[in-house]
């Protein structure tokens, strides 16, 4: 499991990402304003955006309610079961959208939680039950 990196905060490179991982990442509505994290299960490195890799993930959980149920039944989600998500080296707000990859999500927030099925010990929202029997489910 690698610490955060953060955009502008971090020193150091971000942390490496491969197949198999388990990725948390810090999220935000369409105003920028941050919704909680999500867990995605990365199932493939498509290549880089700006210095940053994207992935094709699973997404398998968010601690914000009104974000989960988005990425389940909202408008302009990404794939639940292979959506794209880029980790960012510059602010999200400065980062553009790709055609390529239809609804990205961006995050200039994010850890690698490694291959193991997460705990509520490494991400403490998963202590409540429905959103941990949720990313069981996916996971």
């Amino acid at each position: 499991m690698s610490g955060w990196f953060e955009v502008d905060v971090s020193r150091g490179s971000p942390p490496r990402v491969d197949v198999g991982d388990i990725v948390e990442l810090k999220v935000y509505d369409d105003t920028g304003n941050g919704q909680g994290t999500i867990i995605v299960g990365v199932l493939e490195v498509l290549g880089t955006h700006r210095s940053g890799p994207v992935l094709a993930g699973m997404f398998l959980g968010a601690s914000d309610i009104y974000y989960h149920w988005w990425m389940n039944e909202g408008p302009n989600a990404p794939a639940k079961d292979k959506g794209f998500y880029h980790l960012c080296t510059e602010p999200t707000s400065a980062c553009p959208s790709v055609k390529k990859y239809p609804n990205m999500i961006h995050s200039g927030k994010y850890r690698n939680l490694g291959t193991e099925q997460v705990t509520s010990k490494k991400v403490t929202w998963l202590k409540d039950k429905v959103i941990m029997e949720g990313y069981v489910f996916c996971y």
